[in-house]
C-alpha cells in the first residue's frame, strides 16, 4: 500500500474557491481554513500498541468529548448508573457470548478478542481513567467500588456506542469498474468539539487475517472502522441510521461490527459476519466494495438490532444513501410523532436525500460528463459543482457545505483500489490544486 500527494502540477493555474466566488460563504471559508490537510498516522508497532499510540494521539479531544458527555447526556446520576450497569451486561455478553463461546467460529472469536484487546489498549492511551472522579462523584457511594477500577473502559465503551457517517454513492459500470463517493458531515456546536484535525490511520498487515495493511479515517473518539476504512481488497463506508431506537436487549455497539469487518477484510462474507454478531444496540447502513478473483462484489446492508436488509449493486446500477432513516421512524417523523426523530430532522433528512440523489443521479446518468481524466476525477468535479450553504434547506453541493469535515472518492477495478481524501468542504479545483491525499492500497489480483 502506498500513499502520495499530487505529483504533477496542474496544467493551468486554478484559483481557490475563495478567489473566484464573490459571495463565498464565510462559514465554509472558515472550515476550509481550519481543515486544510489530511494527516496520515502510522506507528511501527503491533496492532494493539498502534491503538494505544492512536489513543495518545487523540487524547485531548477524547477527554473533552467524554467530559462533555458526562456533563450533558449523563448529568442525571440515575441515567449514568443505569448505563454503566448496561455496559457491565454488554461486556459479560461479549466475553461469554463470543470470546469464550465454543459454538462461535474460531475466526470470529479471535477477531472479537482482538477488538477487546485493542479497545483496552486505546483506552489506556487516551487516559480516560483521569476522569474517574468525574464519574464516581455522580454515583451512590455503595456503587463506586464496583466501577472504580475500570472507569476508563466504561467511558470508552460509552463513546463507542454511537453511529457516524453521512452520504455514500456507489456506481458499478457495465464493464465491472466501481466508483464510490462518501462525505463525513458532522455538526459541531463549537469549532473543535468533534475534530481537532483530520487523520487517516494505517496499520501493518501482519496481524490481520489476510495479511493486508489497513487504513481508516478516524473519528477521534471511535476506534477504526466507522466513517470509511479500507484494505487492499476492500472499501467500507458507513452511513448512520437515524431513528434506530436503542435495543433494550443486551447487545453490542454497532461500531464493534465495523471494527470486526475492518479487521477481517475481504476474507468473510458480510452476511456471515452479521449473522454471527447481531444483535446490536443501534444500527448502520454499510456500503461495502470488495475485489475478488471473480470481479468486483458490492453489498449495501442496513442492520438494526437483529434484522438486516441486504442488496447488491448490479452492473450499470447506482445506489445512493444519505443518513438513512429506519422505515418506522421515517413514517413517524413525517408527522412529528416519533420521540427519537422530530419533524425538523425528518425535513433535514429529506433535503439531504434529495441533494444526494439529484447530484449523483445527474452524475452517473451523464457518465461523468464531458470532462477528460479518470472517472473518480470527473465524479469529484461534478459533486463539487455549485457552492454549499449554511442552511440545509438551501441544498449546497454534496462536497461543499459547512458541515463537511472530509470527503472521499474511490475507483476500484480488478487491478487496484485508488482513494482520494479531501479535507473540509471541497471546491472542484481542489483535485488539481493538490488539496487532497491519495492512497493506492493494493496490487492486481491473480484470478
Amino acid at each position: 500500500m502506498s500513499e502520495r500527494g499530487l505529483e504533477n502540477e496542474p496544467s493551468e493555474e486554478i484559483p481557490d474557491l475563495t478567489e473566484r466566488i464573490s459571495d463565498y460563504n464565510a462559514d465554509i471559508a472558515a472550515e476550509r481554513e481550519r481543515f486544510n490537510k489530511i494527516d496520515t498516522v502510522e506507528f511501527n508497532a503491533s496492532l494493539s500498541e498502534s491503538h494505544n499510540l492512536l489513543g495518545r494521539e487523540v487524547s485531548d479531544i477524547v477527554l473533552a468529548s467524554a467530559k462533555n458527555m458526562l456533563g450533558e447526556e449523563f448529568s442525571n446520576p440515575e441515567e449514568l448508573l443505569s448505563r454503566l450497569e448496561r455496559i457491565t451486561d454488554q461486556l459479560d455478553y461479549i466475553r461469554d457470548g463470543f470470546i469464550n463461546n465454543g459454538e462461535k467460529p474460531a475466526w470470529l472469536r479471535d477477531s472479537v478478542n482482538k477488538y477487546m484487546e485493542c479497545l483496552y489498549s486505546w483506552t489506556a492511551g487516551t487516559g480516560l481513567d483521569k476522569l474517574k472522579n468525574d464519574v464516581l462523584e455522580k454515583l451512590p457511594e455503595v456503587k463506586r467500588g464496583i466501577y472504580a477500577q475500570h472507569i476508563g473502559l466504561y467511558l470508552a465503551f460509552l463513546l463507542q456506542d454511537e453511529t457516524v457517517g453521512c452520504q455514500t454513492g456507489i456506481h458499478l459500470t457495465e464493464d465491472g469498474r466501481c466508483f464510490v463517493w462518501h462525505t463525513e458531515e458532522d455538526v459541531e456546536d463549537a469549532p473543535g468539539e468533534r475534530f481537532d484535525k483530520l487523520r487517516v490511520f494505517f496499520v501493518d498487515g501482519a496481524e490481520f487475517p489476510d495479511g493486508q495493511r489497513r487504513g481508516a479515517f478516524i473519528y477521534p473518539e471511535l476506534l477504526p472502522g466507522s466513517a470509511f476504512c479500507f484494505s487492499e481488497d476492500m472499501l467500507l463506508c458507513t452511513d448512520s441510521l437515524s431513528g434506530a431506537d436503542e435495543n433494550p436487549e443486551v447487545s453490542i455497539p454497532a461500531n464493534m461490527i465495523t471494527w470486526v469487518m475492518w479487521h477481517l477484510g475481504s476474507e468473510r462474507e458480510t452476511s456471515e459476519i452479521l449473522d454471527n454478531l447481531l444483535p446490536t444496540s443501534t444500527g448502520y447502513k454499510l456500503n461495502i466494495v470488495k475485489r475478488t478473483p471473480a470481479g468486483i462484489d458490492t453489498d449495501v446492508v442496513d442492520f438494526v438490532h437483529n434484522s438486516t436488509n441486504q442488496l447488491k449493486v448490479i452492473p450499470g446500477g447506482t445506489v445512493v444513501s444519505s443518513n438513512r432513516m429506519t422505515n418506522d421512524s421515517f413514517a413517524e417523523a413525517a408527522t412529528g410523532t416519533s420521540e427519537g426523530v422530530d419533524k425538523l430532522w425528518h425535513d433535514i433528512y429529506l433535503s439531504r436525500e434529495e441533494r444526494a440523489t439529484r447530484l449523483s443521479g445527474g452524475l452517473f446518468a451523464k457518465k461523468f460528463g464531458d470532462l477528460e481524466g479518470p472517472g473518480s476525477y470527473k465524479m469529484f468535479r461534478m459533486l463539487c459543482t455549485g457552492t454549499g450553504n449554511a442552511g440545509e434547506e438551501e441544498m449546497g453541493a454534496a462536497f461543499c457545505n459547512k458541515d463537511v469535515k472530509a470527503s472521499m472518492v474511490a475507483s476500484i477495478d480488478s487491478g487496484k483500489i485508488e482513494i482520494d481524501v479531501f479535507p473540509g468542504p471541497s471546491d472542484k479545483a481542489d483535485w488539481d490544486n493538490g488539496r487532497r491525499a491519495h492512497f493506492e492500497p493494493g496490487e492486481k489480483l491473480q484470478g
